[in-house]
Parts: structure tokens; C-alpha cells; sequence
């Protein structure tokens, strides 16, 4: 019998990202105006690190910064005649960090500031130089009171952008950075730890300005490390296996494990020689899961329970019939990343330490000075009535009157016959069992995960199968979630006059959200002789597209060039100011929503075509294609140019492996280069415009979005309407009907027909009734000649400069 393995993961594709055009690189910092880097957020938490290797002769210079938005954390590294300076704050007081040695030698140093619990480390070669200090603070998860609430920038290193050093944005939490000169030197091999992730990272490069360059390297590859990352040195390269459970030259011999794996199921018993008597003990151990509740300890003869519950360490004591329990507070621990725990009885007195951060428990338990120990339960016992714990335990061990230490792990990994629990904790996975050719299995992301999710992402799974053939893994890469059933209810509307018919239909389809929106006016307020119509087909939220649907049309219609009958000077101009207002805007700046703008304008016989992404227009002439619009696609040899350019890459045919259009309104993460004009940044809100004149040949106009193209051509899209025009069909319910035709059977593979769908249909009546355009439409549909014509004749022009 075949197992055939089907995991179905919905994930936008641009989360499959390589990063290797700039991490496989060196930078070098000139130290010019607005010279800086800007790299994904790093998220330390409680036991978080970075790390990079800086070379520099340079006296002073920023050389990394990062906050929690304006608030009140960051962390601001600075060089200082040649020096180390770390200055931070963790919801408490600034503090300050001093490394008394000279790196400005022009060699290469290793840096790395580490968070471990209430202490913060700064370091220099492997410890070489080194300094500490202690925060006492309530609130020392940076950027937030918990990891769940994490807001920060981006981690800038080489200086700040120039707009965030005008002290009157008031976007910093420190805003002496602004006062220090940019860096001059190189940095190389950036890592982190997250507080969210069980292995290191190097992070995704969001913007590099104009005064940094990249000096290439051709040591270091995704495959020469394996699960570990590759480490330029000056003539080669070296493998870095720390977090994963590999080690060797290349990461590719496996550690010999040192933790204990418990699946839920079962539970170790430890007993001491004899019984001992005590007075103190200190328990202490690393764990890591992502189950709420569970009982990781229970001390038989003190009737001591230590326990998980609702993701908090508890510590319940029970006597005389009576419970006592203490907790952690709000501190939770179910993050599936490893947590040290002390936990000390003095004489009577309890006290608990976690990840080196000295805790005061709610509701003090007080227990006999004197205790016997002589058996330990872990990881439940024989009562049914608790939880077993599910997840992983390594150095555990007990001190006993400050004299006695217990290695009781080391004990159990001893064991040759306990295969059963010794396993390798990153190989512990609840198993799923495939038994025939149609199972399957999907996750699905939040859509703020979608949203806010690093542009990195790590895939690892164990699997057991004796098939030969089988899908592992599938990744959809269009965005967004899909639903289990399609929503099929249309929103459909119709406009006329004695020139126009308008139909327009909009569906949600498979997706989880409706993010299109879509436009028709048979006349603009500012000029009742012009006519508009545009489709906006929104991702990552829907506010961009419905913002431009409410407001596009009168920025355009309001430009002084619009009004002296430029109009095509005034759909570039309207567009790339309206933009410009969002990105202006509290409510919109920091939104990670855009959507794609395609408009139609018709004046004196003049059809205008604006467009920015990849959302399409075409006409019917004499029953013939006219195309108003051309795609923008990053792979498009121009779009190309221009976002590589601006210090993007294209990958996947993603814009930085993110974004599947090239050009949009919104977007603004991708339009943060302040050394390029708006017409030249990664992604660009400057529309494309296509002029044409309609003549008494033209037939209809439709507009829609990539939903449609994506399933059918421009001849069949053409074709299909044509036939439901000779029936004299009305507008609207052909577009009902071509979205209908569009929409996938099924989504469980994600791909065409699974989008959100939005169709204008304009028929052009010419002042004669409907049935005169059916008439012309129904010659020559028998022969099915449907051909397409592009841009050329003397009465259009393309323009988008």
C-alpha cells in the first residue's frame, strides 16, 4: 500500500525567501547622506541575541538602531572614538553599556548584544571585550508587554532614514541618533535569534540606500551549511551550527541528544538511593512546548506539584486537604522556544527564577522547614486526572542542602532501553498518519501573519513513508486564504445613458475577504462631459482599494492639467499625488494594504487608460481585441530595471520575493528609497496611460481584474461577451455570468479561479438602442475570428513618464 504524503500549506510564496543577494554579501557604508540599511525587526524577547562581524577605521558613527516605533524601547549602537557604545531602554530608565576596547582597526570584530532575562550583554569577539548590566523593570519584553504584542521598526544599521531624523516627526524613541554620524566601514554574516523562532536567522534586507554598495561573495551557498548558515570569512567561508541539532565542519553530523522528549503519553519516575532529608532545594531545569497545560513535576513526599496551566508556570502545594498555588502572573511560556526555571525552597520561603529574571510570585506558599524527598514524578504521574506534558526538558537537576546536586536528566539519557522518551526534542511532532491516496492536510495563516510575517521563513518536518512517489509539501502562491465553500452572491449594479450601458458585478468568491472595489460614473462632478470607470483590486487589506475608489477619480479630475485637456498629464499627476496623500496619511502610511488602479476616461471621443498593476482593460473594435493596458510584472524587463534600481530584488517573480505586481497604489513599505524620485522606487504608483479614439467600430469596454485574466484570454474574455451581447443580455448579468465562469470548482490547491473577481462592462450604444450593437455583434460569430491588436496606430500614444 502506497502513503502518499499531501501537505497542503497556505502560504504566500513570498515567504520562500532566499535572501541571499544581499546576506551571502558584504555592505559597505559610506558613511554619505541617508546612507543606511534597513532589515526586518529582530524580536529578542527575554532570550533573544544578534550578531555581525564590523570592519572600520572610522573614529564615531550609528551603528545599528532600533525602537519600538516612538514609544519608549530601543536599541542604539554607537562607535565613539573607536569604541562600543549600547544605549537601551526596557520600559524603564535609559541605560548604558560601555566595551573599553578599540575595534576601529580596520580588522574585522564580531559584535553581539544578548538579552537573557533581566541582563543585557554586549560582547566583542567571542568575549573578548565584554560588558553587562541588570534591568529591573516589570515590563522587559522589548516592544511590547509580551512577545504576542511585539511592535517594532526595522533594525537599521549604518543610520536612520533622513525623514526620521527631523525631531519633529517625533518617530523615536531616542532621538540622539539623529545627532551622531552615519558609519563608515563594512558589515558582514548579520544574525539573529527570535524570541520566535527555535533557529537562528539571517534577516531579509527591507531598503538599502544609495550610499551603501555591496561587495559580492562567492564562498558561501544555502547548501554548504545544511540546517546550520553559512559565515563569510576573508577567503572563504565557515558553517555557524549553534540552534540546530547538527554539528561538524558543514553542520552535518547530529549532536547526541541531551534532552528529553515526552509525547503526552508517558512519564519518568526518579528515586532517590534513600530518603533524604531536607531543609532547602533548588529545582531547576530547561523546557520548551506549545501545550498549556501540563504537570512537568510532582515531588511525592512535600506534595509539591510544578505545572503548566494556561501556558504559566504554577507551583501548587497541597495539605491537610487544602490547595495553595502561586503563579507567574501574565508570563507565558508556550512559545515552543526553551525556558530556564529555578525554582528555590528556603527554609519555609518560595522563589521562582525564569530565563535569569527573578519573579515574585502571586500568593506566597509556605511549606515545612523540614522535608523528605525520595521519589520525583516528571512529566506526569499516575493520576488520569493530569494533564501528561507534551514538549521537551533538558539539565535537569535537584540541590539538596546546598551540598547534594542530582543530574537526574543525565540519568534517564543513560538509560540504553528508555528509547521511548530519548528523543531529540526538534524531532518531536504530534504524528500524523496518512493512510490513503486522497488524504491531505492544510494550515492556513491569520491574515496578520500574512501581513506581518518575516519575509523568511524555515520549513522543517521528520516524515516515515515506503512510497516512492508522493507529495510532501505544496504552497500556494497566490494571497490570501481561502474558504472552505465559495461566497457567490454578486453585487451587481447598472448605469445608462442614450451613449453608455454599464454593467458591473463584483464576487468574494473563495477568498476569506473582499478586498476589490470598482468605480463608474457616466459623468464626473467636475465635468458632466467626462465619463469614469476603474476596478481596484486591493491585497493585504482592502482599505487601500476602497480609499482609491472613494477619491481617486477627483484627484485626477482636480489637477490644473485635467482642466486645460491634458488629460493624460493629469491621470499621471493624480495618481502619484494621491499616493503621495496616502503615504502622508497616520491612518494609511503604515498600512501593509495596497491594490492595484485601472481607469478608463472617455471625453470627446477620447479614451484615456491609466493603469498601475495588474488588473487589465480591453475593447472590442469591429470585433477585435484592442488592448488599453500592459501588466506590470517584476520579471518585465523595465520594471526589472527600475526596482533593482531602487535597491530591490525580483524573486519568484516577486517584488523582494513579496509582491506579484510591480507597480501599485499603497504598498508603502516597497516606497521608502528617499534618493529616488516616486516614478523610480521598487514599487511605483506612476500609472502607465494608453490614448485612444473611439470611433463608430468601438463595441464595449471591460475592465476587470487579474481574477478573470488569470482563467481566460483576451480573445476569450472577448468572445464570451460578444455572444451574450448578440442576446442582448444585459450588461450586468454578463458580468455575473464571466465571473461565474471563472470561479474554481475547488480551491484545495489554491491557484487560478480562486481570487476575488470584479468586472466593468461599458457597451457602446453611439446614441442607437441597445439592439443595434446586438446586431453588429452577432455577424461573423459563427466563424469565431477573434484576433488582438496592440498599441500602434497614429490616435493612441503610451506614456509613463
Amino acid at each position: 500500500m502506497f502513503l502518499v504524503l499531501f501537505i497542503v500549506i497556505y502560504l504566500n510564496l513570498f515567504l520562500f525567501n532566499s535572501t541571499l543577494s544581499s546576506l551571502s554579501n558584504t555592505l559597505v557604508f559610506s558613511a554619505g547622506p541617508n546612507s543606511y540599511v534597513a532589515f526586518d525587526s529582530w524580536r529578542p524577547c527575554l532570550n533573544g541575541y544578534v550578531r555581525f562581524d564590523i570592519r572600520t577605521n572610522a573614529n564615531d558613527g550609528t551603528l545599528a538602531y532600533i525602537d519600538d516605533r516612538g514609544k519608549f524601547d530601543f536599541f542604539y549602537l554607537k562607535l565613539i572614538e573607536g569604541k562600543l557604545r549600547l544605549l537601551f531602554n526596557l520600559g524603564n530608565d535609559r541605560q548604558a553599556l560601555n566595551v573599553n576596547m578599540k575595534i576601529n582597526d580596520d580588522q574585522w570584530h564580531t559584535i553581539l548584544i544578548k538579552r537573557d532575562g533581566q541582563t543585557t550583554i554586549l560582547s566583542i569577539d567571542n568575549g573578548l571585550a565584554s560588558n553587562s548590566t541588570i534591568t529591573y523593570s516589570e515590563d522587559l519584553y522589548f516592544g511590547g508587554t509580551t512577545h504576542n504584542e511585539y511592535q517594532a521598526s526595522p533594525f537599521y544599521f549604518g543610520g536612520i532614514p533622513a525623514a526620521l531624523e527631523r525631531p519633529s516627526n517625533g518617530n523615536l524613541s531616542s532621538f540622539d541618533v539623529y545627532m551622531q554620524p552615519r558609519f563608515r566601514g563594512r558589515l558582514r554574516n548579520l544574525i539573529y535569534k527570535n524570541c520566535t523562532n527555535s533557529r537562528l536567522i539571517q534577516p531579509v534586507h527591507l531598503q538599502i540606500s544609495g550610499g551603501v554598495s555591496l561587495l559580492q561573495n562567492h564562498h558561501c551557498s544555502s547548501q554548504l551549511c545544511g540546517v546550520g548558515i553559512c559565515l563569510i570569512t576573508d577567503t572563504n567561508y565557515k558553517c555557524l551550527c549553534d540552534e540546530t541539532d547538527y554539528q561538524g565542519e558543514h553542520c552535518e553530523y547530529e549532536r547526541k541528544p541531551n534532552e528529553l522528549t515526552f509525547n503526552g503519553k508517558n512519564y519518568l519516575k526518579y528515586s532517590f538511593n534513600q530518603t533524604l532529608l531536607s531543609i532547602n532545594e533548588i529545582i531547576q531545569f530547561q523546557f520548551k512546548t506549545n501545550h498549556y497545560n501540563a504537570l512537568l513535576f510532582h515531588i511525592i513526599e512535600q506534595n509539591l506539584y510544578i505545572k503548566l496551566k494556561q501556558g504559566q508556570i504554577i507551583i501548587e502545594y497541597r495539605s491537610n486537604n487544602q490547595l495553595y498555588e502561586s503563579s507567574t502572573k501574565d508570563l507565558y511560556l508556550i512559545d515552543n522556544q526553551w525556558h530556564y526555571v529555578q525554582i528555590k525552597r528556603k527554609y519555609e520561603q518560595i522563589t521562582m527564577m525564569i530565563d535569569e529574571y527573578h519573579l515574585q510570585l502571586e500568593n506566597d506558599i509556605k511549606i515545612d522547614q523540614l522535608s523528605n524527598l525520595k521519589d520525583i514524578f516528571i512529566g506526569g504521574n499516575t493520576n488520569e486526572n493530569f494533564d501528561k506534558y507534551y514538549g521537551c526538558l533538558k539539565d535537569i537537576s535537584i540541590i539538596i542542602n546546598d551540598t547534594l546536586t542530582y543530574s537526574i536528566s543525565d540519568y534517564f539519557l543513560n538509560i540504553q532501553n528508555n528509547n521511548e522518551n530519548n528523543l531529540r526534542c526538534s524531532s518531536l511532532l504530534n504524528p500524523i498518519e496518512f493512510l490513503i491516496s486522497s488524504s491531505f492536510l492544510s494550515f492556513e495563516l491569520s491574515e496578520y501573519l500574512q501581513q506581518m510575517i518575516n519575509y523568511q521563513l524555515n520549513i522543517s518536518f521528520h516524515f516515515q513513508t515506503y512510497s516512492s512517489d508522493a507529495i510532501l509539501l505544496y504552497s500556494t502562491n497566490k494571497m490570501g486564504q481561502t474558504l472552505s465553500e465559495p461566497v457567490t452572491s454578486k453585487n451587481s449594479q447598472k448605469v445608462e445613458n442614450h451613449l453608455y450601458s454599464v454593467g458591473s458585478s463584483s464576487m468574494q468568491g473563495w477568498r476569506i475577504n473582499m478586498e476589490d472595489a470598482h468605480t463608474h460614473l457616466l459623468s464626473l462632478p467636475e465635468d458632466k462631459n467626462c465619463t469614469f470607470f476603474a476596478v481596484y483590486d486591493g491585497h493585504g487589506g482592502a482599505k487601500v482599494a476602497q480609499h482609491s475608489c472613494k477619491h481617486l477619480h477627483t484627484r485626477i479630475a482636480n489637477q490644473p492639467d485635467f482642466k486645460q485637456g491634458n488629460i493624460e498629464a493629469a491621470i499621471r499627476k493624480g495618481y502619484i499625488e494621491f499616493d503621495k496623500e496616502m503615504s502622508l496619511d497616520e491612518d494609511m502610511r503604515e498600512d501593509l494594504a495596497g491594490t492595484t488602479a485601472i481607469c478608463v476616461l472617455v471625453k470627446d471621443q477620447k479614451l484615456y487608460c491609466g493603469n498601475v498593476g495588474d488588473s487589465r482593460a480591453i475593447a472590442s473594435v469591429n470585433g477585435n481585441v484592442e488592448i488599453l493596458s500592459v501588466d506590470h510584472k517584476p520579471n518585465n524587463d523595465d520594471e526589472r530595471k527600475r526596482i533593482t534600481a531602487a535597491g530591490g530584488w525580483v524573486e519568484f517573480n516577486r517584488v523582494n520575493g513579496n509582491l506579484a505586481l510591480s507597480r501599485a497604489l499603497g504598498d508603502f513599505i516597497f516606497k521608502r528609497n528617499t534618493d529616488k524620485r516616486a516614478e523610480e522606487q521598487v514599487v511605483t504608483a506612476a500609472p502607465d496611460v494608453i490614448c485612444k479614439t473611439i470611433t463608430e467600430d468601438w463595441e464595449f469596454i471591460l475592465i476587470a481584474c487579474d481574477g478573470i485574466w488569470d482563467v481566460l484570454s483576451n480573445e476569450e474574455v472577448l468572445k464570451f461577451i460578444r455572444v451574450r451581447v448578440a442576446q442582448q443580455m444585459p450588461p450586468e448579468t454578463i458580468c455575473e455570468e464571466l465571473m461565474t465562469r471563472c470561479l474554481a470548482p475547488n480551491c484545495q490547491m489554491g491557484g487560478l479561479g480562486c481570487d476575488n473577481m470584479t468586472v466593468v462592462l461599458c457597451l457602446l450604444l453611439h446614441g442607437q438602442p441597445y439592439s443595434t450593437l446586438a446586431a453588429k455583434c452577432s455577424k461573423n460569430l459563427a466563424n469565431g475570428d477573434v484576433s488582438s491588436s496592440t498599441p500602434s496606430s497614429a490616435a493612441e500614444t503610451l506614456s509613463s513618464k
